[in-house]
């Protein structure tokens, strides 16, 4: 039944989300030249028309049978650090990020039950249940978490959240330059953020 809703609502909201109206040839967060076609392939297309729905059917089909807690043998130790970290990730997601994302301000609450939090929760127990079945997809994760460790860009935790409304904020672009160019240094303090001119 969610998936019927999830298409009809797909198709009633058809005009609503026109992005060819407003293209946006120039500098944006995607860095797209042909903004409209990759957004709507993205967005209409991929996302909603195709993965959206099968996770919506993998939800009911599983229901009860995915493993939504770690085994806390040596061998799931990376299992479970992956495990807490995206629980953190996704709180974080919903209490800092997208309470202010697209330009307005929303409660947390709003956002912990929602679609898009059940979507990743659902694809993480998928993939926590694939681990702790399978050695093969097991040793696979364990030499992803020792790259992720191995290559991560840098050791500086602060991030930029990007919250405009528009996909091309210039103050987004003049921050990250000078962040870039090491004319400013961002840190964060509590949940507000500073800027720091050397």
């Amino acid at each position: 039944m969610r998936i019927i809703r999830h298409y009809y609502n797909l198709f009633k909201n058809r005009k609503s989300e026109n992005w060819k109206e407003d293209k946006f040839t120039g500098r944006n967060i995607y860095n797209m030249k042909s903004f409209s076609d990759e957004m709507t392939f993205t967005h209409r297309i991929l996302k909603r028309m195709f993965i959206v729905p099968a996770i919506m059917f993998l939800d009911w089909y599983f229901k009860g049978k995915l493993k939504n807690n770690v085994d806390i043998s040596y061998q799931f130790r990376k299992v479970k650090a992956f495990d807490t970290a995206f629980d953190e990730a996704l709180l974080k997601w919903n209490s800092v990020y997208r309470p202010y994302a697209y330009g307005a301000y929303s409660p947390p609450e709003t956002f912990i039950d929602d679609g898009a939090s059940k979507n990743l929760t659902l694809i993480k127990d998928m993939y926590m249940t694939i681990l702790q079945g399978d050695t093969a997809y097991l040793e696979f994760h364990n030499f992803l978490m020792d790259e992720i460790r191995r290559v991560r860009v840098d050791e500086d935790k602060n991030h930029l959240l990007y919250t405009a409304k528009s996909i091309a904020d210039h103050r987004y672009f003049i921050i990250t330059d000078s962040i870039e160019s090491g004319v400013i240094n961002l840190s964060r303090v509590r949940d507000k953020a500073r800027i720091e001119v050397r």
